[in-house]
């Protein structure tokens, strides 16, 4: 049997023993006088009070931690609560008869400080729990940096080559020829930020570069046969987001793209952060386009960069189309 779940019963007859202690001696009373069934309300009432108060206790420390409620309001609902919790065990055992309500307030005051007590020692170890387990996250994204960084080393060479054939390739092309000139510089503008961008943050309008770039190079393949549409919130301002995140749903979708070719992406500003939209129409028999390696990779990313519910990743098959949305919780306030 795990400790967590007598731990209730054992500071309940704790509370039990120190509220007959700090209740009887003074007023010279001793409570095995008594009946067994008073005795036996009382000590099962309090327990089960404790096992209620270890269960709520937990779920107001992190509601209130989650809404940021004040110390005054989060001590005092505990103070409150536990003073009705114990106020309803003596009235079944007392059956409404009191001396002179001595014996009430007393316990009362007990109670309430020992609720104090154990709700601050149980919001300390749910801090302490949460620091540990950030500071896990943390290692793990060192440990995985450090093996991309070697990797990258390894790898960098030969891209960091053909990044500068490419410059080179930009400026033999013909000043006529805008096309071949604005694939290459797209092309070098995806190697660059392969290269160049690591873990760290970068502006939002870097990722959404990207974007436009792949895009441009992608919407070849299809020709005229591609409907395309993008939009770009002109709200988007100074945002720092971690990159490639926004990439493989784009690239994604082209892959996957079938149908009437038809793809949508929507880059726009929420109240406390950016949410993108990617939308490809897919074939009337196509199962694809979700349990790709793409996806998994980047939700395993997201996992590390935005843990928790700082971000939110939502993907919908429907009838002749996929649809994904990307919520990153950056805590922005705006005016």
């Amino acid at each position: 049997m795990k400790l967590t779940t007598i731990l209730p019963a054992i500071y309940g007859l704790a509370l039990f023993s120190l509220v007959r202690l700090a209740n009887d001696i003074p007023l010279g009373s001793n409570y095995l006088e008594h009946s067994s069934l008073f005795i036996t309300i009382e000590i099962v009432g309090v327990i089960v009070g404790c096992y209620l108060s270890f269960f709520l206790f937990g779920r107001w420390i992190n509601f209130s931690r989650k809404r940021m409620i004040g110390a005054y309001v989060e001590y005092g609902a505990v103070v409150v609560f536990s003073s009705m919790l114990a106020f309803a065990v003596m009235l079944m055992s007392h059956g409404g008869v009191t001396n002179n309500g001595s014996d009430i307030v007393i316990p009362l005051i007990v109670v309430a400080l020992m609720s104090v007590g154990l709700y601050s020692g149980m919001k300390s170890s749910s801090l302490s729990r949460l620091y540990d387990e950030q500071r896990l996250r943390n290692e793990i994204m060192r440990n995985e940096r450090m093996q991309s960084e070697l990797q990258s080393l390894k790898a960098q060479y030969h891209p960091h080559f053909l990044f500068n054939m490419l410059n080179t390739i930009y400026f033999t092309i013909d000043e006529g020829n805008e096309k071949a000139r604005d694939t290459v510089e797209h092309l070098a503008n995806l190697l660059r930020r392969q290269l160049y961008d690591n873990d760290e943050k970068t502006g939002i309008d870097r990722e959404i570069s990207v974007v436009r770039s792949y895009v441009a190079l992608a919407a070849m393949r299809f020709g005229d046969r591609l409907s395309m549409e993008m939009n770009i919130d002109p709200e988007l301002g100074d945002e720092q987001i971690y990159p490639h995140l926004f990439l493989p749903l784009v690239e994604n979708a082209f892959k996957h793209c079938g149908g009437d070719n038809a793809i949508s992406i929507d880059i726009k500003s929420t109240y406390d952060g950016v949410m993108l939209t990617v939308i490809n129409s897919t074939a009337a028999d196509s199962g694809a386009g979700h349990n790709g390696t793409g996806l998994k990779n980047l939700k395993r990313r997201l996992e590390l960069l935005y843990p928790r519910k700082s971000h939110e990743l939502v993907i919908k098959r429907e009838a002749g189309r996929f649809m994904v949305t990307l919520i990153l919780k950056l805590w922005i306030k705006r005016q």
